[in-house]
């Protein structure tokens, strides 16, 4: 995992430019085409006062990919219902090492009341929170809609996949493709692979790397790992305290926000369409959507017209 920190250096002038756009919108009598805008700057104001030494990094996917039984293997206790079949998640759980001792304050701001303590010297990081989150294709609104909020707030992104539903449209579609410009504050999981015999597995990691990369998403850590027998849970510890120990996923997470509501912001007022690929090639993450200052130089000629 690089430890380049310009990302996070940029957030500062990455902010001040969306709050520019958002004014001179407001100058044009937009309106909701500002709503997702103005949502990340309220964002970006309450979590760098909340906890700035604190990362939570959350686990989604969908049902049956294991994200409970993960959440256990990882914490190496039992922290969080499982069963086989059904969604045993119905609310977000929070594991808090007993060192993040500013979490309390940031676990509110995100609604997430339930929580267990463990020892800090686990191989998260003393200052990672870890989040368990509800299924992302669940039957039930409620319960999509926190994942999807939450998906939204928090600082690392875990995704949990499994052999079968690897490829699956609602993870793919409604979430890693529009959020590939969080590459850097995402790691993902391929859960259960004590499931597969080693050809087959070689099979699946392959065209999910393939599928990743063609998502833009090349730089992103795939993980093979089985909750249930223990196999890759330290490679994957590892792979998230690497993403979440600098400090700087909390500051990357909103550059990563600012630029996708700046791009939506251009996109929705037809000021600014977003780069189109060659024809077969991917699209890498950070072209996924346009830089801030894009629709905020087309904000300014069209106040000025």
């Amino acid at each position: 995992m690089t430890t380049d920190r310009s990302g996070a250096l940029d957030l500062p002038l990455v902010l001040e430019d969306l709050e520019r756009a958002v004014n001179l919108g407001e100058q044009l009598g937009l309106r909701d085409e500002l709503t997702q805008a103005r949502d990340v700057l309220a964002q970006a104001s309450h979590r760098r006062r909340l906890a700035p030494e604190t990362t939570v990094a959350a686990l989604l996917g969908a049902t049956g990919s294991g994200k409970s039984s993960l959440t256990n293997a990882l914490t190496g206790s039992e922290v969080s219902r499982t069963a086989r079949t059904r969604p045993t998640t119905t609310q977000p759980l929070a594991v808090v090492p007993d060192t993040a001792v500013e979490a309390a304050e940031l676990l509110d701001w995100l609604a997430i009341g339930h929580r267990a303590r463990v020892d800090g010297g686990w191989a998260l990081g003393e200052t990672t929170v870890l989040v368990d989150l509800p299924d992302i294709d669940s039957d039930e609104p409620a319960h999509r809609a926190i994942a999807q909020r939450m998906a939204g707030k928090v600082d690392v992104l875990v995704w949990v996949l499994d052999p079968e539903k690897y490829a699956d449209g609602v993870v793919h579609r409604d979430f890693l493709i529009p959020m590939a410009a969080h590459a850097e504050v995402m790691v993902v999981a391929l859960n259960q692979v004590d499931r597969l015999d080693l050809e087959s597995r070689d099979a699946v990691l392959r065209d999910l790397r393939r599928i990743l990369d063609h998502e833009g998403l090349g730089s992103v850590s795939v993980v093979p790992v089985s909750a249930r027998t223990g196999e890759g849970v330290e490679n994957l510890a590892h792979a998230v305290a690497s993403v979440a120990s600098n400090r700087l996923a909390s500051a990357r997470s909103l550059v990563a926000h600012a630029r996708r509501a700046a791009g939506d912001m251009g996109e929705r007022t037809g000021l600014i369409a977003p780069p189109a690929p060659a024809a077969g090639e991917p699209v890498p993450a950070a072209q996924q959507t346009p830089q801030v200052g894009q629709p905020l130089h087309a904000l300014r000629q069209a106040a000025a017209s």
